[in-house]
């Protein structure tokens, strides 16, 4: 029976699953073989933690899924000009602030005004406003039904997302990750060798002495690039490890084509001449493939001379951004498009009536110009809508 390549425990069809290329960033490949139920515990909690975690802004901004279909993390209280913002994970976007505000009056008059991101939303809120008001529930959705509404739409502030990347625990998940690769290809017994002794023990314990030495940020582009960037995506993540006539064995982690890292695994006396490769769209989870090193070439000469510049990491930061914009934009203006365009009966594949055809245009050019310049777009919500909202829908029933 295979052992795990960090300790005594044997593996067996019971043995947790391990993520090769870490769920969170969209991996889906997973083995029994190499890790025992309890390592993998102690480094999903801990390095692949801190790993993972410095890239959540990329994944909130991108929406993408974890391997296991989770929805990308939130980013909680995001400062956008005067307002705070949750950004969801689905791109959703909401202001924290509280939902209504109740403004009494000496004369027992009374102001409510009630902020949601939708229509239906308000229902929720009936309960507490009836609470706070010593009203019936129905008595508010009465109030509320005959007030004015308004649709406001517009496109938050710039806001800042700092991210941190590199340092010794995410180096120590990324040299985990390219260690479990090379144990599938290799074997468990030479994994557990003298040859790999220091890089076990930097991956279990740390070590600022093989942090030093053996690893490194690498932001350089490998000659093939372009070809993985049109198979997997434009923000592909590549594992890959080669070894070379002696035995020295390198390990390439590239991640979202941002940011590349680089560990020596052994110095020597490991299997010669050998090479394995994972490759990945986490854009779209289903799209990866264990085959890289068949499939793409990078040398083990370009392996073993990593180099980091802030030139080449500012580059590589703008094309992230660049990507997102060719992405996100056009699905944006697209989703102006649908709700232009369903206020007159249409779908964006219909052909636009002539004798509504300068109307609709001239209200989607518009609602396109507000966004794109950042002016709120305001429309009054007719009182049949808000009425038809208020209304208790039967996912509603417990």
């Amino acid at each position: 029976m295979a052992l795990c390549i960090f300790c005594e425990h044997v593996l067996d069809k019971n043995t947790k699953p391990e993520h090769v290329m870490h769920g969170a960033l969209g991996g889906r490949m997973e083995t029994r073989r190499v890790l025992c139920s309890d390592c993998n515990n102690n480094f999903g909690g801990g390095i692949d933690k801190v790993l993972t975690e410095q890239f959540e802004v990329i994944r909130n901004q991108f929406q993408m899924k974890s391997g296991s279909g989770k929805t990308a993390p939130m980013m909680r209280k995001v400062q956008a000009g005067s307002q705070r913002i949750n950004i969801h994970g689905d791109g959703r976007l909401e202001v924290v602030a509280r939902p209504f505000n109740i403004t009494k009056h000496p004369d027992s008059r009374f102001e409510l005004q009630i902020m949601t991101s939708s229509l239906e939303e308000i229902r929720r809120h009936i309960p507490n406003i009836a609470a706070a008001l010593g009203i019936s529930e129905e008595e508010v959705s009465r109030l509320i039904a005959g007030a004015n509404a308004k649709m406001v739409e517009y496109r938050p502030p710039t806001v800042q997302l700092g991210m941190t990347l590199g340092g010794p625990e995410a180096l120590r998940s990324v040299a985990k990750a390219c260690l479990v690769l090379w144990a599938l290809k290799v074997g468990n017994d030479e994994v557990r060798g003298v040859p790999y002794g220091s890089i076990r023990n930097y991956i279990l314990n740390g070590d600022p002495s093989f942090t030093r030495t053996r690893t490194n940020l690498d932001t350089r582009t490998f000659a093939e690039a372009e070809r993985v960037r049109q198979q997997y995506g434009p923000l592909f993540n590549l594992v890959y490890v080669r070894s070379d006539e002696a035995g020295r064995v390198i390990g390439h982690f590239t991640i979202y084509n941002l940011l590349g890292h680089q560990v020596v695994l052994a110095e020597s006396g490991g299997s010669p001449c050998q090479a394995v490769g994972l490759v990945a769209n986490p854009r779209n989870t289903c799209d990866w493939s264990d085959k890289a090193a068949e499939l793409f070439d990078l040398p083990f000469e370009w392996l073993s001379q990593p180099s980091y510049n802030t030139t080449e990491a500012t580059a590589r930061l703008v094309e992230v951004q660049k990507t997102y914009f060719d992405i996100f934009k056009p699905k944006e203006i697209g989703r102006l498009s649908d709700s232009v365009f369903s206020k007159f009966g249409l779908d964006q594949n219909d052909v636009i009536p002539e004798a509504i055809r300068e109307e609709a245009l001239a209200q989607l050019f518009d609602r396109a110009a507000r966004y794109i310049v950042g002016i709120p777009y305001e429309e009054a919500v007719p009182e049949d809508v808000l009425r038809n909202a208020l209304k208790a829908k039967p996912d509603d029933q417990e």
